[in-house]
């Protein structure tokens, strides 16, 4: 566990990676934990604002899809640990999710697999992410 003189104010141990800033999927030691970023620690929010219920139901999808690009971030690094080789690889699988998807979305209408629309576009968000995270 990541150890502090002085614990922020406003803050918590991440529960995710309990203070040390990675954390184990399937056995596989991922470097850096994606809640807090390797710091440990984590906004403390035990004292939520009032906010209305358009904006909380907003939040919950919005936290509801981050969770479903984190997975597919995670299984796809797990399935192919390597980086890719240059952005015009990186290019190439975003374009290949995005065809699935599209395929998808151009199905009738009375058709539409809005699980299966959900899923490819979360592997299309996945493998957006990865490259933003290869290029930081």
């Amino acid at each position: 566990m990541i150890k502090l003189d002085e614990m922020p104010e406003g803050y918590k141990y991440c529960a995710f990676c309990k203070g040390e800033g990675e954390y184990k999927l399937n056995s596989v030691t991922i470097e850096i934990c994606p809640y807090c970023e390797a710091t440990g620690i984590v906004p403390d929010f035990t004292e939520k604002p009032s906010i209305n219920d358009e904006a909380r139901e907003r939040s919950i999808k919005v936290n509801q899809a981050l969770e479903l690009i984190k997975n597919e971030f995670y299984e796809a690094k797990i399935g192919h640990p390597e980086k890719y080789v240059n952005q015009h690889e990186a290019y190439a699988v975003i374009l290949e999710e995005l065809d699935e998807l599209w395929v998808e979305i151009k199905k009738k209408q009375v058709n539409y697999d809005l699980p299966a629309q959900r899923k490819e576009a979360a592997q299309t968000a996945a493998m957006l992410l990865r490259l933003i995270v290869e290029l930081l």
